[in-house]
């Protein structure tokens, strides 16, 4: 994997480690993404927040809003 991301065939990662082994490797995968410049999603949660952004952008335009318009 991390040949993959070092030679720019991987566009964004993601990789969310369980157990020691993986945590090893998932060092070396973080690592490369960071060199790479590409994005990284950790988290079920982030991934999550990534696919509905996505969706959003497929349904079409959307407005941009302050905070203060968003919670009013």
């Amino acid at each position: 994997i991390v040949g993959l991301i070092e030679s720019g065939a991987v566009d964004m990662v993601v990789n969310t480690p369980k157990g020691q082994g993986a945590r090893a490797d998932g060092y070396s995968i973080r690592a490369a993404t960071t060199s790479a410049n590409k994005p990284m999603i950790t988290t079920v949660q982030e991934l999550q927040a990534a696919v509905q952004a996505l969706e959003a952008q497929l349904r079409g335009p959307f407005k941009v809003r302050s905070l203060q318009e968003h919670n009013a």
